[in-house]
């Protein structure tokens, strides 16, 4: 089933607390472990968290518990770990900077015994400059998941959403900021699958005041209740604006919601859009 789901959303201020190390459990076989590192003002932190023994990452995202302008998202994306193949199906990881407090970089990754097909695709981004609406194709009849970036902190990832083509073969859309005086490559991820029945919510327009933060939901309905993936796009954002703080589903909201959190460093204001990725119980 394709099916485009009207989302419900709250708008919540502040920052949102994150957990330190915890595994929840939603239905039959998802579970939503996550882990916290701190980062000092002017550092950059990785943090990551494996899925249990006999599961294999669906989707994941990262949270960074700070005060507008003083941390940012670059990038969120699974990885591989010490096993004998070479899929990113261990575990999610999350990339953070703090830029002037100590802040908390928590990583969120969903796990279940059923394993995807994990895309990747490498783009080059131009020095000072925005490089948009790239995506990482599933291929075939394919529903996306979720999806990601890795790359050099200096190239920030500005949106990232599932994008459901409605029978054509899905793909995980990404943009990016290049702050850095030269050509840097960052890899975008698609988890993608033929075996679960993914419904997608999504919610909007949110909007991010100018040199404020605008924060943004998408829940999942009742008859596809957990959030397996998720993301945001914004409307336009300049160059340098658009900075994630939160791409995630919030513990404190249970399984249903994935939360968007951006600081906008422009004087004037953008809007976004939030997706998720909802299927039912496993």
């Amino acid at each position: 089933m394709r099916a485009r789901l009207a989302g419900t959303a709250a708008v919540v201020a502040g920052c949102l607390l994150s957990l330190l190390a915890s595994r929840a459990i939603a239905g039959d076989g998802l579970t939503y472990p996550s882990r916290s590192v701190a980062a000092a003002p002017g550092s950059t932190k990785t943090a990551a968290v494996p899925c249990p023994k006999g599961t294999h990452v669906l989707g994941g995202g990262g949270n960074l518990g700070a005060n507008y302008g003083s941390a940012l998202l670059s990038h969120s994306y699974p990885y591989d770990g010490r096993d004998r193949d070479s899929r990113p199906d261990d575990g999610w990881k999350a990339k953070g900077s703090a830029l002037d407090a100590f802040v908390q970089i928590s990583v969120s990754a969903v796990c279940a015994p059923v394993l995807p097909r994990y895309r990747r695709l490498s783009f080059e981004v131009d020095p000072t400059a925005a490089l948009t609406d790239v995506e990482v194709p599933c291929g075939g009849q394919l529903e996306v998941v979720s999806g990601g970036s890795r790359g050099p902190v200096a190239v920030r990832q500005t949106d990232g959403r599932p994008l459901d083509h409605g029978g054509s073969g899905d793909g995980f859309e990404l943009g990016f900021d290049n702050v850095a005086d030269d050509s840097q490559t960052v890899t975008g991820f698609a988890i993608c699958t033929a075996a679960i029945d993914v419904s997608y919510a999504v919610a909007g327009d949110y909007t991010v005041p100018a040199r404020d933060r605008g924060v943004g939901s998408a829940q999942c309905p009742p008859a596809a209740p957990n959030v397996v993936g998720g993301g945001q796009r914004n409307g336009g954002a300049p160059f340098g604006a658009a900075r994630i703080v939160q791409d995630y589903r919030v513990p404190f909201a249970g399984f249903t919601t994935w939360w968007a959190v951006l600081d906008n460093a422009a004087p004037s204001s953008f809007l976004f859009t939030v997706t998720a990725s909802c299927v039912p119980d496993l």
